[in-house]
C-alpha cells in the first residue's frame, strides 16, 4: 500500500510541475534513524528552496546520480547552494521558509532550534544572499 501511495504521489507531483512549467526533479532522500537509513517523508525536512538560494542536506541523497542531478538543477536555476549536515537537518535547518510582504521585504523564517544548529558562516551567507530578516 505504501509503495502504491508513493508512486501515486510521484505521478501527481510530476504532472503538477509540468502544468506549471516547472522541471520535476525526482530523487530519493534518506535519514539515519537507529543506525538504519530510512526514507524522508517530505522534502521540506531536508531542503528549503528560496528565491536565490537552496538550503539542502545533500548527504540525504544517497544515490550519486540523483544528488548530481539535484545540484545541477539548483545551480542552473541561479540559486546558491547552502549545504547542511544530517545533524543540522535533524535540528530542522532544512525546514525554513522565505516569505515577503507587500513592500517586497523578505523574511526567512526558521525555528530557534534550526538557527542554533547553523554555523556562523552559514548564518552570514544566509544574511548576505537572502537580503532578508532572519525570523526565529
Amino acid at each position: 500500500m505504501a509503495r502504491f501511495l508513493f508512486g501515486w504521489m510521484r505521478i501527481c507531483s510530476v504532472n503538477f510541475a509540468r502544468k506549471l512549467v516547472f522541471k520535476p526533479v525526482v530523487f530519493h532522500s534518506y535519514q539515519t534513524i537507529d543506525h538504519q537509513r530510512m526514507p524522508i517523508y517530505h522534502t521540506n525536512v531536508m531542503m528549503c528552496l528560496a528565491d536565490q538560494f537552496a538550503v539542502i542536506c545533500l548527504d540525504c541523497i544517497d544515490d550519486e546520480t540523483e544528488r548530481k542531478q539535484v545540484v545541477e538543477t539548483i545551480e542552473k536555476s541561479g540559486k546558491e547552494i547552502i549545504a547542511i549536515s544530517e545533524e543540522q537537518m535533524h535540528n530542522f535547518a532544512g525546514n525554513m521558509l522565505q516569505l515577503h510582504n507587500d513592500k517586497g521585504d523578505k523574511f526567512l523564517i526558521m525555528s530557534q532550534t534550526a538557527y542554533s544548529s547553523l554555523t556562523q558562516e552559514q548564518i552570514k551567507i544566509l544574511k548576505n544572499i537572502a537580503k532578508s530578516s532572519l525570523l526565529i
